[in-house]
């Protein structure tokens, strides 16, 4: 799930993720649970616009290969789903 917003600026770009190993109802196309629900709040902008479409794109990568969803799946704290998402997210 990725629900997020485009908010007139000035707005300090912020987001939030959620992790639930055992699935959260979600009216998917599949009918599957979901694990990750991610919010994100951006300023309607060229920057803003900007982030948007690399969050976005970063999240694609994240939520779509099984060992990114795996890692994530296995974290027990916030420290250790903020190391994850750093690791995940380097850029080479």
């Amino acid at each position: 799930a990725l629900p997020h917003g485009l908010l007139p600026p000035p707005v300090d770009t912020v987001g939030a993720i959620a992790v639930c190993s055992e699935g959260l109802p979600f009216e998917s196309l599949d009918g599957e649970s979901t694990h990750f629900v991610l919010l994100m709040v951006l300023g309607d902008d060229q920057a803003g616009r900007d982030r948007h479409l690399l969050a976005l794109s970063q999240a694609v990568s994240l939520f779509t290969g099984e060992a990114e969803r795996t890692a994530l799946l296995q974290v027990d704290s916030t420290e250790g789903l903020w190391s994850v998402l750093q690791r995940l997210t380097a850029r080479p």
